[in-house]
Formats: structure tokens, sequence, C-alpha cells
């Protein structure tokens, strides 16, 4: 029996019952996406009843064509999995052209063994998806899984691959706000059960044998290869993982003779985004990431970082099988999970969870470009619970250690490509191997004076490669940051929190710094990379030397009479000791503090928005000339980029927009309109901030006639912008706020056309004026505000050029370049925050750009016609990288 639900022909019926009652004549596609009630078997007589044509097999090959949009739905008491390819089985299932979507939501009812999945493989099989995947899947017993390799028996098995060429979704990406740490079915994890801990535990269906259990060894997954041989998923697009359970888990039953450990079983999530969300709990453990053996890869170019946006919430954990092989034959194998956090828009919070440090497996961390791990536990740490385990899983596991073992450590290439770390949970960091440059930003309570005060564990270092550098930092809360010994007090305080072991054994590789970070408009404090020393008796403990500053001219008055006989029996016993150099003095920072400028990008941001557009409307009045008409319309949208790198900040705007207007002929040869105009601008500044700017604005416009191919245009505007921002200090610190000024502008032309034949040529001369009112705005987080007082805004930008084109029968040819000057543009603004009082600013954005614009117009009729044209920018510290503009004017 077919099992897809064929509502194509109900719904044809019913839309062509409706098109013959409304006496319409032509039928629409209202042909629905197809609906399947049975999965993808590999089982050549029953798929072939389920998906008819859409399933053949070629040469041994199982294939499936699908639709774009189809969607698997099984619900059943038992067994609920949408695709399971046979053992042994070869299968590719493409989904529209391959960039299609399929979507898979199962679920079993069962509070026995029953089983959910979106695909469970089978021993030896090889399965293809060309396209998307969007799975839900919910266990009523256990067994919930998202892309599960099922182990085979009590053997290895032989290998077996999912290959995913598409993005893959297990949950909701749109979803709002963090799903609850619930069981229910209507939570909108992508892998959910009733059940969390194997059956054992207080909601398990296996009585009398681990009552107490709740710890994370036998969870529902997202991702997970239980196979061995070599086995694999390759995930080649976006994932993103909404689980109640462990996201990615690489599980393999036994070793694989002759294959080391962490060859066996593998996941591969290196081609695309990542994002990974476990849930918040203080009586559940959940994991991001596991390998109980094999090898988990995300964001990985080879042995490198690759470059994808990186998100994970949850703890992650690897295995070791130890010296005693506890892991054997079957518990655990030596596990690996290699983690690439590679830019500012990647952030990984959580912990190495472990079983004791001889069980500890590696775990090496990708932390550069100002990407951020935050050490702090998300769900309960102890997550395998090895005290409370059942038999005989309780005699084979260690115990934590309340350690973050990571076997390697890569930071940025230079100080300023450090990746970010938050020690925010009292369980240290250990790192066998450490290279790069990373910086550790502590909090801390009071003045900070002793190292006890900060919160969060040690960071120690075993090892480090040469050039390696790390900056250890804190915030200046409570700290008298006009008091030197103060001051010292604190970096030697917080730089007690850095170990490197490696030094009492003569090693020299890492040069440290310790830093009073700056705040809201507080500027930093720090001692000098070399003032940082690692103490030989306590194993490597960072300090930092109070000392005075060198004395900058030592000898002010040199004898200018040597003695002339200089003594021929020079002291053969020259002092041994020689006096001590002075240690560096206190070194401090720029006194704009990052938020500063990032408060100022907003500033400057939505000036340079509201200029651009006061400057933009000149262009369609060419439009309004040589036409004959007594009335016209018209409207046009434009989008574009431009960027701006100059007075120690940098803007780069995205933006499109929208104007429509209404204009009539007057006496003395003028044509005068009004308009509206909309305008969208997405920006991005330094330190990873960004800006969302809207732009209203109602022009009068109008352009006089004064014969002989000459003309003047003017336009006074006004309206306002609204400018939604999110900032960031140094320290990776959110901040937001939203901005809002009145805008006023007036812009005039003037130019004269000249021309031979069809061909013509306009020089003109242009001048705008373009006004923003003061704006006052918080930028504020949880914590802290800083106020921000911008004065007005006043530009005066000149701009001369030229227009070239030939008129014909159908329409225009036309080129135009110009070279622009602004005169003022002064961003001038305060300041305020309780950290370092008032501060000022006041930059001026003098400046000369250039223009080239190509184009045509298209005639539609004698009273309407259609435009495009393509600009592009070029000099000065504003630039148009590029713009798209087109429009229409009807007249009657």
């Amino acid at each position: 029996m077919m099992k897809y639900v064929y509502g194509r022909k109900k719904w044809l019926a019913a839309g062509i019952a409706a098109l013959l009652i409304s006496g319409a004549g032509v039928v629409p596609d209202v042909l629905a996406a197809p609906v399947y009630t049975s999965g993808i078997t590999t089982k050549a007589k029953k798929d072939k009843a389920t998906f008819g044509s859409a399933y053949k097999v070629e040469n041994g090959v199982n294939k499936y064509n699908l639709e774009d949009g189809s969607k698997i739905s099984i619900h059943g008491t038992y067994y609920a999995e949408g695709i399971t390819p046979g053992k042994g089985t070869t299968s590719v299932v493409t989904v529209g052209d391959g960039t299609g979507t399929l979507s898979i939501d199962t679920s079993s009812s069962d509070a026995g063994n029953s089983q959910g999945a979106g695909i469970l493989a089978s021993d030896g099989s090889r399965l293809t998806i060309n396209g998307n995947l969007q799975i839900k899947t919910y266990g009523g017993s256990c067994f919930a899984d998202g892309i599960y390799m099922m182990r085979a028996g009590t053997g290895t098995g032989a290998k077996a691959n999912i290959t995913v060429n598409g993005n893959v979704y297990i949950g909701d990406p749109t979803a709002v706000g963090e799903p609850p740490d619930s069981s229910s079915r209507d939570a909108k994890w992508g892998v959910n059960a009733a059940e969390m801990h194997g059956g054992y535990g207080p909601d398990g269906h296996v009585p009398g044998w681990a009552d107490e259990y709740t710890g994370a060894r036998w969870q529902p997954t997202g991702v997970d290869v239980d196979m061995s041989d070599g086995s694999s998923i390759d995930l080649n697009g976006d994932v993103y993982l909404a689980v109640r359970g462990s996201a990615m888990k690489t599980d393999p039953y036994y070793k694989s003779a002759g294959m080391d450990d962490y060859d066996i079983a593998v996941i591969n999530a290196n081609k695309g985004n990542v994002t990974i969300v476990t849930p918040t709990s203080d009586k559940e453990s959940f994991y991001a990431l596991a390998s109980y053996g094999g090898t988990v890869n995300v964001n990985m170019a080879g042995a490198d970082a690759a470059s994808h946006k990186v998100n994970i919430k949850g703890n992650i954990i690897a295995m070791r099988d130890d010296k005693s092989h506890n892991g054997q034959p079957y518990f655990f194998q030596n596990g690996r999970i290699n983690l690439a956090l590679a830019n500012s828009d990647s952030q990984w919070t959580g912990v190495v969870d472990n079983s004791g440090s001889d069980q500890a497996g590696e775990v090496n961390l990708w932390l550069q470009n100002g990407a951020v791990w935050k050490h702090s536990s998300p769900s309960r740490t102890n997550g395998l619970q090895v005290e409370k385990m059942p038999q005989p899983s309780v005699f084979h596991y260690g115990k934590y250690d309340g350690v973050s073992h990571v076997n390697q450590l890569v930071g940025g290439n230079s100080a300023d490509r450090a990746g970010i770390i938050y020690p925010e949970e009292a369980s240290k960091i250990h790192v066998m191997n450490y290279s790069g440059h990373v910086k550790v930003i502590y909090t801390h309570e009071g003045d900070g004076s002793t190292t006890a005060s900060y919160r969060g564990g040690d960071f120690r270092i075993k090892k480090a490669a040469a050039g390696s550098g790390i900056v250890v930092s804190t915030n200046n809360a409570g700290i008298d940051m006009n008091n030197d010994d103060a001051v010292w007090k604190a970096l030697n305080a917080v730089a007690g929190k850095i170990y490197y072991e490696g030094s009492v054994d003569g090693e020299s590789n890492l040069a440290g710094k310790a830093e009073i970070a700056e705040g809201l408009t507080a500027s930093s404090a720090s001692a000098k990379l070399a003032d940082m020393k690692y103490k030989k008796d306590n194993h490597g403990q960072g300090y930092v030397e109070k000392g005075s500053a060198p004395n900058p001219n030592p000898n002010p008055n040199p004898n200018p009479n040597p003695n002339p006989n200089p003594n021929p029996n020079p002291n053969p016993n020259p002092n041994p000791n020689p006096p001590t150099p002075p240690v560096p003095p206190i070194v401090h920072g720029d006194n704009e503090t990052a938020l500063m400028k990032g408060g100022r990008s907003v500033l400057t941001d939505s000036a340079l928005e509201w200029r651009d557009d006061a400057m933009q409307g000149m262009l369609r009045l060419d439009m309004l000339r040589y036409r004959s008409g007594m009335e016209g319309a018209w409207g046009r949208v434009y989008g574009g980029r431009w960027k701006y790198d100059g007075n120690g900040i940098g803007i780069k705007e995205n933006y499109w927009a929208g104007e429509a207007g209404y204009d009539r002929r007057y006496p003395n040869n003028w044509r005068a309109g009004i308009s509206l105009d909309y305008r969208d601008g997405k920006g991005k500044y330094d330190f990873g901030g960004r800006g969302d700017s809207k732009l209203y604005a109602l022009s009068l416009y109008g352009s006089k006639d004064l014969a002989r191919g000459a003309f003047v245009d003017m336009i006074v505007k006004g309206g306002y912008i609204k400018n939604k921002f999110t900032l960031y200090d140094r320290g990776r610190n959110q901040f937001t706020g939203s901005s809002t000024a009145r805008g006023y502008s007036v812009a005039g032309r003037y130019g004269k056309r000249f021309g031979t034949g069809d061909f013509y040529w306009q020089p003109q001369i242009q001048f705008t004026w373009a006004h923003l009112e003061p704006d006052e705005y918080d930028v504020s987080n949880k914590s802290a505000v800083m106020t921000v007082k911008g004065q007005s805004f006043d530009s005066y930008v000149a701009r001369a050029g030229i227009e070239a084109g030939r008129i014909g029968s159908f329409g225009d040819l036309y080129v135009r370049a110009g070279i622009a000057h602004e005169f003022g543009g002064r961003i001038k603004a305060s300041y305020s925050a309780a950290d370092g009082g008032t501060k000022e600013t006041s930059y001026d954005l003098k400046d000369t750009w250039g223009e080239l614009t190509v184009g045509g117009t298209y005639n539609l009729s004698p009273v309407s016609r259609i435009y495009i044209d393509v600009t592009r920018g070029f000099g000065g510290d504003w630039k148009r990288e590029w713009q798209l503009n087109a429009g229409f004017r009807c007249e009657f």
C-alpha cells in the first residue's frame, strides 16, 4: 500500500472547482509537496510502493529523487525511523535539484525499548543525501537520535558512511529563546526523549539497577557514530543542533584491528557554520561534543582551523583508555575532539568534563581572531556520574577531578589576533601544549589586590611553543587607577592566576603581560611584556615586579675634563653584582576606549548615511528635464555598500532604499514636487559591533529650465534616522542601545547640456548641506552604562562632475563622473561612565572622493520610461564600493 499522502488529487479537484465557480480561466499551481508516512528502507518492494517513480535502482545503488519540501512523517509505538539504510546497501537521496530540503519528523510512544530516529544506518551501509535536512525526533523511551550509525552487535562491523551535501537542521534555528530543559514533546528540541539516562535512573524503565543514575553516558544524540572500522558522518554544510542530550558523539563499540583508535569512528562538520545548543541545567548533564573513541572534527581544514562561524553551548568530553585498560573491550576507546573557533563571531560556552586525568582524552582547541571561550558550565559537571552507574560500568570509569584538560590550545598568530578566555568556572584549565596568543580575562572582588579575590580557576600551561604570548587581564572595578601602588598590586595578583610550569625546567617560550583593562571610558593600565615573570619555586606562577621608571637623563652634567691619565692598573676584580636594571613603569592605554570608539562609530554611521541620502536626491532629478507632461509620478529603488576608514574607526555599510514622488509643471519653466523616501542600513563596526539604521524623509524638490540647455535643481529635505546597535569592548563584553536624530538638508545643482546630433555632454556643479540635530543615548548592558552626548552635525559637500551620453529613439546611454569634497562634517561628542568619568572626542570628516556611473534609460512609451545604472567609487576615507539604482517615471 502506498504510504505517500496524495494531497495532490484532492487539492487539484478543489482548485479546479473553485476556478469553475469563479469563472476563472487559469489553473494555478495548487500542488503541495508530498508527505510520506513510510520512510526510506532500501528495500526495493517497500520503497517502490512508497515513493513510486521517485525511486529506482541503478547498478546496485538505491536512488531517490524527492521534491523540494518533501516530508517523512512517522509516529509509531515502537519504531519511528525516517531513513534506515540496510546492511551493506548504497543509497543516494537527491532533494529537488540537490539544494532542496527534506523534513523528517518522527516519534515513538512506548515507554520501553522504542526508537525514534531521523536516520538510523546499519552495518556497512553507504548513504549520500544531496540537499538539506530538517530533523525532529522524539523517543518515548531512552532511544532518540537525529542521525545515528547503530553499533553492530558484539563485533566491530563493516565500515559505514553518511554524507550530507547540504545543511543539517536538527531543531528549529528560527526558534526564539532557548528551549526549556523539559521532556515535553512540544519543546523546540530537535532531539528529545522521555528518558535521559539510558533507561536507568528516576525516569528509566529498568528498575533495580541504577535507580539514582542521572548521568549523560547513554543520552539521546543529535549526530552519533557508534560503529567502528573507519565509519564516518560527513556534514558538508551548515549545522544546527538543538539537542536535549549529547549533540555530537562518537562511541565505537570495539577497536578495529590495525587501525588507530582516533580513526575508527569520525564525525566531520567542517564545511559550514556550526551552532549547537544543549540545555541549561543544574540537575542534569549534557554534552555538546563527546568522544568515547574516534574523532569529532568541528570547523577544521586539515590540521588547521577553518574560517566558519561556530557557536556552541554545552560541555564537552573526550575519553582515553588508561594504563589499566579500563575502557576495554567496549566501554570506551581513545577519543579526540578537534574544535576550531577562528573568528570574532564564534563562541563556546562550556567546560571540558572528564572521568579523571588518567582517562582524559585529547581535546584540541583553536581559539583565534577574537573568538571566545566562556569557561562556564551550562549543565552539571561530573556528567558521567560514575558513582551511581550501573554494573559493570561502575568499575571502568574514574572520578571527575574538577579540571578542564586541554591537550593542545592554539591561539592567534599575533597579540591582536588572540583568542579570548573568560574563566568563570571554579574548575581549573590545564593546557598540555600551548602555542600562539590568548587573552585570559578574570573578574575580581574588592580592589583585586590578592589572587584569591579573582573568580575562576587557575590557568596552567605545561609547555609552550617558541614565540607564544599570553595576556591576563581584569577590569578596573574597585581599583584606584590613580594610585600606582593599588594598580601594581592588582597586576601582580591577576598575574598569579597564570602558571607556566615549563619555566621551572628552564623553558622560556611564553611572553606574559598583566593588564587592567580599559573600562567604558577609563583607560587601561598594563605592565610591559617583559614584566610578567614566573616563579621557579611555585610551579611557574606568574607575578609582576614593582619598580620605578628609569631616569631618562642619567648624567645631565658630564665632566668636561676627564682624567687625561687613566689608571694603568685597573681593578682586576670588578663588582660581580651589577645593579639590577629598573623595572619599567605602568603603561596607560589610549584615552579613547574601544567602547567610546563604538559610540563614535554609531554617530559617524548615522551622519554618513544622512549625508549620502541628501546627495542621492539630485540624481533622479535628471528624469524631470526634457519631458512635456503636465504631471508626473516616479519611483526608484537602489542599494549598495560603502565603507569608511578614518579617524581610527572602520565602518562597512550595506544599504537599500526606496523613493516615490509626484510633481507637476508650473509657470516660468519650473517643475516641482514632493517625495517620500526610506532607507535601511546594516553597518559593521570595529571589535565586532554592528548597527541597524532606518532613515525616513520627506522632500520638496524643484527644477528650472534656464533655456539653452542650462538648468538649476533644488531639494529641501527633513526627516530622522534611527540606529539600533550592538557594541563590544576589548574584552568582548556586549553593550546595546539605540540612537535617534532629526535631520535636515538642502541641496542645489547647476548644469548645462551641450551636444551635437545624438551625443551630449553635461558639466555640473552641486552643493549639499546636511544637518543632524544633537543626539543623546545610552550604551549599556546589565552591569554598566555609558552615556553618549553627540553634538549637532553639519556637512558641507561640493561636487563637480560631467555626464556624457547618447540619445536614441528607444532610450539613452550615459556615463557620469564626479569628484566631491567635504569641507565640514565634525563629529563631536562626550562620553560619561562611572569608571572613567567624562571624556570628549572631536573629529572631522573632511575628505575627497570620486565616483563613476554607467547606465541607461528605456522608453516604454512616449510618456513613460525606466532606467538603471551602476556606480563605483574611488579614493577617500569614505568610498562607495558599489551601488545599483533602478527606477521609472510616467507622465500624464
